[in-house]
């Protein structure tokens, strides 16, 4: 975690040597593809790419549309209708013009939250350029950061409301490199080598390092792959990655159609101030088979310092010609999450020990001529000792069903009802949501949701019977820009919070 003072944020401060050089050289290509190509190539090109993964909460936050939204499949855009919509047909010169090798996004983000006399503003901006297409260039390049500007300045205030991590840092600007890598493809049995800070997303936990990777091509009938990985894992909020290290190699086969298997094996460092040396050795298998067009299934097993830690199955079932899916999944968290490296446990300072667990969901839906969908479902969260109780260590049920009505005039009216029962006691409550499409490039959503626990691990705080009232529009200004403005009103127990958040994105 972060010390109480710094200077400045050190996740730029404390890249290491690999990272240096593959920022240095991202940046260098994209300034040359950008010499090479025209200024009107580039405007031609009028790119719709969408946003790539983020690496932490930060990130998301910063590249949602709604104030704290996720990014899931249910924060739909419209970025589909302006590609549609793009205006005239290219012709001539314009038509002829090479796509540009440089593509991307911007955002800039204002979030404005108050609650009683308590008030925050804060700006975001972030910045993800790719460089090159991975299939036709044998060098391409990615960077993903972000800036924030503490507007109240209330820096070095970490016991308000609104105090975050950011506010232990000096300065009212802060910075964070997410990604800044360089790929060089097809170079003999290697499909990839990459080299910078760079996210592992397949092995069975996330991490952030700087360093190398390289992953192999497919051999044999059996089509088995490999790769291997080590460097400098980064910890957004730590002073200094002192021997902070991750190793690991992976293997994966195809061995019949609609399969996948996969086998991680990773050693994980983290020096801390508190906690001494950390040194941890995990290993993963992952199972993916289809079965026919309708059926997905997905296995994974995790083990922990010889001792089994987590397993997990779920399946789906989609008959699209029916309109008709149904999911189910189950999870069982096997042993205590005591103190652990960052990656396997960044919130122990304050959650503490986490205990064993069970969670299982299930998902039906099914629509009706284009004109009625109705989705039902359950999720079920039980602790392996009831006894483990507490904040952040939770029990519950829940029982939900959803109508939406699809109106011709391109209205959507969703009603949900659900029923809860954790912590003792049970309640029963609604949700709303009216979408409308009002034009091809403006679209308004509103209503409300109920969430028994609402939970921020990095502020040590858990909020009760949360129910929130919003409203979300979003506006298609041309091909490349979009504006988003949103509002929230959560009324909970002891606290009421509004946020008002406006966001402009282009894209190039």
């Amino acid at each position: 975690m972060a010390d109480a003072e710094h200077d400045g944020p050190l996740s730029l401060l404390s890249l290491s040597g690999a990272t240096w050089l593959a920022t240095c050289a991202a940046a260098g290509s994209i300034f040359l593809s950008g010499c090479a190509a025209p200024r009107s190539t580039t405007l031609a090109a009028g790119s719709t790419t969408t946003w790539p993964p983020v690496v932490s909460d930060d990130a998301a936050i910063a590249a949602s549309d709604e104030p704290g939204a996720s990014l899931d499949a249910s924060s739909s855009t419209i970025d589909e209708a302006a590609a549609e919509t793009s205006g005239e047909p290219a012709t001539g010169a314009a038509a002829e013009a090479p796509e540009s090798k440089v593509k991307g996004n911007v955002s800039l983000r204002a979030r404005r939250r108050w609650t009683g006399d308590s008030r925050d503003l804060d700006l975001y901006g972030l910045l993800s350029v790719d460089v090159g297409d991975e299939s036709k260039d044998d060098v391409t390049a990615h960077v993903l950061g972000r800036v924030a500007w503490d507007v109240d300045g209330r820096n070095g205030d970490d016991s308000g409301t609104f105090s975050s991590i950011d506010d232990s840092y000096d300065s009212r600007l802060t910075e964070r490199l997410y990604d800044a890598w360089i790929d060089v493809h097809r170079v003999g049995p290697f499909k990839t080598m990459r080299v910078g800070r760079q996210t592992l997303w397949e092995t069975p936990e996330l991490v952030v390092f700087d360093g190398g990777r390289v992953d192999t091509e497919e051999f044999g009938p059996l089509r088995i792959s490999g790769g291997a990985y080590a460097g400098q894992t980064s910890h957004e909020f730590e002073s200094s990655p002192r021997q902070d290290a991750v190793y690991g190699v992976f293997a994966q086969t195809r061995p019949w159609q609609g399969s996948r298997v996969r086998l991680d094996a990773m050693h994980l460092r983290d020096d801390t101030s508190d906690a001494g040396k950390l040194r941890n050795d995990f290993v993963g298998m992952n199972v993916w088979q289809s079965v026919g067009e309708n059926l997905r299934l997905h296995g994974e097993y995790t083990r922990l310092e010889n001792h089994s830690r987590d397993a997990q199955v779920d399946g789906t079932w989609y008959d699209a010609e029916n309109d008709f899916m149904a999911q189910l999944s189950y999870k069982e968290f096997l042993q205590p999450q005591a103190r652990r490296v960052t990656e396997l446990d960044p919130y122990f300072t304050v959650l503490g020990e986490y205990a064993p667990y069970h969670q299982s969901r299930m998902l039906l839906s099914k629509g009706f001529d284009d004109d009625f969908t109705v989705e039902a479902g359950t999720d079920v969260r039980r602790l392996a000792d009831g006894s483990d109780e507490g904040p952040f260590n939770r029990e519950f049920q829940r029982w939900f069903a959803t109508g939406t009505i699809h109106y011709p005039e391109q209205l959507d009216v969703s009603v949900t009802g659900e029923v809860w029962d954790g912590d003792g006691e049970g309640t029963s409550t609604w949700g709303l949501d009216a979408t409308k499409q009002a034009t091809d490039a403006l679209r308004v959503s509103a209503g409300s949701y109920y969430s028994l626990f609402k939970s921020d691990y990095l502020l040590d705080s858990e909020r009760e019977h949360v129910r929130t009232y919003y409203l979300r529009i979003k506006q298609q200004l041309d091909p490349a820009s979009t504006f988003s403005l949103g509002y929230e009103y959560e009324d909970a127990d002891f606290q009421n919070l509004q946020t008002l958040t406006a966001k402009m994105t282009w894209r190039f």
